[in-house]
């Protein structure tokens, strides 16, 4: 992630303070979570669309990114820990016998 961005990210903390972002990060998630529900549940176009998907998608990403400086990770770590969590699921597969990925 470029300099740029992380001091944007901080820049936002600074203004609205941790507390108000942990609030809008849990604001965030439920209106995610909502969208998922539309697209799972609903036909396309009717309530859940593209946009409104795209839109929540940013939302909780730029808010997960915000949380990752509160909990003081930095992006290498977080990198290394979601590689290891994808390894993990990718040796479940495997061991089902899948082989999708290669």
């Amino acid at each position: 992630m470029e300099n740029n961005t992380v001091n944007l990210y901080e820049a936002v903390l600074r203004h609205y303070g941790e507390e108000a972002q942990l609030s809008k990060t849990l604001e965030e998630m439920i209106e995610l979570s909502e969208e998922i529900m539309l697209y799972k549940f609903v036909q396309e176009g009717k309530l859940s669309t593209h946009e409104n998907r795209l839109g929540q998608l940013a939302n909780m990403l730029n808010m997960l990114m915000q949380l990752r400086i509160i909990w003081g990770i930095s992006p290498e770590e977080l990198q290394r820990e979601m590689n290891i969590k994808m390894q993990r699921t990718m040796g479940r597969i495997h061991h089902r016998g899948y082989r999708d990925w290669e």
